[in-house]
């Protein structure tokens, strides 16, 4: 399934639609103004984003089993937060390890 959402993602980015977003994050009123309706570019994205993000919490429900309140407390959010900041370190200290050494 994670196969299938970023070759999803990398055939959209590389379509005309994929151009059009590019366009419409630079200047989107060039791109009003070019003729298409920015309004439903930014509806139709925001569905497959959500879409995406719907199947992530269907297959995270699939692993554990059981889905409750309880998953998405404070915790549960600092654990992430700490872990993503943890890999941040890790992945900067690489960086500059191989850059001056």
């Amino acid at each position: 399934m994670l196969l299938a959402c970023l070759l999803l993602v990398r055939f959209v980015r590389q379509s005309k639609l994929g151009r059009i977003l590019r366009a419409m994050r630079d200047q989107e009123d060039r791109v009003r103004f070019s003729g298409y309706n920015v309004a439903n570019f930014k509806i139709f994205i925001f569905v497959l984003a959500a879409a995406m993000a719907g199947i992530g919490g269907a297959l995270f429900t699939l692993e554990v089993g059981f889905m409750s309140p309880t998953f998405v407390g404070i915790v549960l959010l600092l654990k992430w937060l700490f872990t993503v900041l943890w890999v941040d370190v890790i992945h900067w200290l690489a960086l500059f390890t191989v850059h001056f050494w």
